[in-house]
């Protein structure tokens, strides 16, 4: 099944094709762009490309690229585009053009297979539909074909590796462009979301009356209460706080320090239980303590009070 991709995605491509994220997205410095190897525009498209959007019916170069201005197609000239210089100066036919190919390389990746590998980890990447069209844009399907099959990390020619446009989108969630809904992805779980929103577990619950909030699969679409602004970024949705930490960072932290505590209590007792025990003690007490905060509906607890709240027993 297709994506639903939104703006987020043709951003990140960009940013990484054509000046950063200090040049505004809409900067003709974007569309006129043309690197050493003459490959056009916001989203460095080549003759390949251009082909897959139906814009071109030239030659299609490996490296440098060279245009025939005789062999720009009816489309193309429909959006004003009669040559290289044209498409550089059109920024309306350049997004088209973008769209035109992201839709046809998703076509090319079903019908290679390479679709079942979403939800899957690969060299610690997990596998995401955006993850696939961004390693094909870079290098084309061929190359995400044979990282999959051959274990081969192909590069372009700046040197830049399939995978880590691949990993680009690894483990989001992402904006569908309607106030307050959410694509979410793999291993992104209910404590999460209620930690990144600032909400709590009911709310999202009742925001979401058909969904099981305790079984998120990826690609659902989640509602969620109005977000705090500093909590949770709507351009790139990767799970951050106010400070920019990540919310698994958070948790991580959180448990750490949880366990240390609690690992603290056994010093002063004499007790004949190794290491080894003493943790599967420690973790399996850490998440009691959790699974209470989400019968109560509240937010995840905090290091005080699994310290404090019970016994161990």
């Amino acid at each position: 099944m297709k994506p639903n991709l939104n703006n987020d995605y043709f951003d990140e491509i960009a940013y990484r094709e054509s000046g950063g994220k200090t040049t505004p997205l809409d900067s003709p410095l974007r569309y006129n762009l043309t690197n050493e190897y003459s490959y056009l525009g916001k989203y460095q498209m080549g003759t390949a490309a251009l082909v897959e959007a139906g814009f071109y019916q030239g030659k299609v170069y490996n490296l440098t690229q060279i245009y025939d201005d005789s062999k720009w197609t009816g489309l193309a000239k429909s959006l004003g585009v009669d040559s290289a210089s044209d498409f550089l100066n059109s920024p309306s036919a350049q997004e088209t053009a973008i769209r035109n190919f992201t839709d046809k390389q998703w076509k090319q990746i079903e019908a290679l297979g390479l679709d079942v590998h979403v939800g899957s980890k690969i060299n610690d990447i997990l596998i995401t539909p955006e993850g696939l069209l961004a390693g094909a844009h870079l290098k084309g399907t061929g190359a995400v074909r044979k990282f999959f099959l051959h274990s081969i990390d192909s590069m372009d020619a700046n040197q830049t590796p399939v995978s880590s446009y691949m990993k680009i989108f690894d483990n989001k969630i992402e904006y569908t462009g309607n106030e307050n809904s959410w694509i979410v992805g793999n291993d992104v779980t209910i404590d999460l979301i209620a930690a990144a929103t600032n909400s709590s577990i009911n709310q999202i619950r009742s925001a979401n009356p058909n969904i099981n909030v305790y079984a998120l699969n990826q690609g659902q679409t989640l509602n969620l209460p109005s977000v705090q602004n500093n909590l949770l970024s709507t351009g790139h949705s990767n799970f951050a706080d106010k400070n920019n930490n990540s919310v698994p960072d958070i948790l991580e932290s959180q448990l750490t320090h949880q366990k240390n505590s609690l690992h603290a209590s056994f010093t002063n007792q004499e007790s004949s239980e190794t290491k080894s025990t003493q943790d599967q003690i420690v973790a399996k007490f850490i998440m009691q303590n959790i699974q209470k905060a989400i019968e109560r509906g509240e937010s995840l607890p905090t290091m005080h009070h699994v310290a404090t709240e019970s016994q161990i027993g």
